[in-house]
């Protein structure tokens, strides 16, 4: 029997952006069904359907635009929201941006300073499109990430408190101390 063992393959060299699609690089077992649409080797097939993240309407891959980041292998993704609804979502922001001035050089979440060359993301309620802050990039993707559920990030407290080098009463404390501010608010 033959002993097949997976190759590791790392970042090719050169320019991560400008990286060239060669199928003959991908081993086997990383080959996915790929198309070509304007110049982009995609992930998926020209008549895949796609559901929108924001307005959960399925519609065909040529209404969503191509995401800039490249895989290990010159291969693109399509993005999980629809043009129209990134175009409002685009607008929304520039006019918030308007609004509340240039960004502030601090996380309103961390109260870290922002990276040098970075500017922090403005945040607002997709729901609402009310403005709630700057946040920095890590932090305003991770409220993504949890849908801007606040159950949920209590899940994630919930998960995290399972480590054993954590202060399980320290962390007891301040969620006290946090449910009693936001009774007082």
């Amino acid at each position: 029997m033959e002993d097949k063992k997976i190759k590791k393959v790392g970042r090719p060299k050169g320019n991560y952006y400008t990286l060239d699609f060669n199928e003959d690089r991908i081993p086997e077992v990383f080959k996915l069904a790929i198309y070509k649409r304007d110049g982009h080797v995609i992930f998926g097939h020209p008549d895949m359907l796609v559901e929108c993240i924001q307005c959960n309407e399925l519609k065909n891959q040529i209404h969503y635009t191509v995401n800039p980041h490249l895989d290990r292998f010159g291969r693109k993704k399509i993005k999980n929201i629809c043009r129209e609804c990134e175009l409002f979502n685009n607008k929304i922001v520039y006019e918030l941006k308007k609004i509340h001035g240039p960004a502030p050089n601090e996380c309103m979440l961390c109260e870290s300073v922002i990276k040098s060359g970075k500017k922090a993301d403005l945040d607002h309620n997709h729901k609402t499109n009310e403005y709630r802050g700057w946040l920095c990039h890590e932090h305003n993707l991770a409220l993504a990430k949890f849908q801007d559920d606040p159950f949920e990030l209590i899940k994630g407290i919930k998960y995290l408190s399972k480590d054993s080098h954590l202060d399980k009463r320290e962390v007891v404390l301040k969620l006290r101390a946090l449910a009693s501010e936001l009774e007082n608010a």
